[in-house]
């Protein structure tokens, strides 16, 4: 007996993931550069080499954690489970930023000269 041939094509929407990731791509970048543009703009020149280098080291030397962190969650729980657990926590890293001045700065702070 013929055993019935299986679809190539996965049921999980492939495309609206590709999409959610390009998205996220579009707002890393966007984010950074004005991180970048509100950190110059509000940092004094003399401090900002110090201020760039204090910055890069949170950021970039947390990625081998989260890394770490994401196997022994994705071992303990499951991919699935893994997975939501860090979507929930990406939307609430938001709400630091939401509820800080951040959001009424619509000019970069410039420091006054005597």
């Amino acid at each position: 007996m013929k055993q019935p041939q299986r679809s190539c094509r996965s049921p999980r929407p492939d495309g609206l993931a590709r999409a959610g990731q390009a998205l996220v791509g579009i707002g890393i970048a966007v984010t950074a550069i004005q991180a970048a543009s509100i950190r110059q703009a509000a940092t004094p020149p003399h401090l900002l080499g110090r201020t760039v280098a204090a910055y890069r080291l949170l950021s970039y030397g947390t990625i081998p954690l989260g890394g770490l962190l994401g196997g022994v969650l994705g071992d303990a729980v499951g991919l699935r489970a893994a997975l939501a657990i860090a979507a929930a926590a990406g939307c609430a890293a938001l709400i630091p930023l939401l509820c800080s001045a951040i959001r009424s700065l619509h000019e970069p702070p410039i420091e006054e000269t005597s």
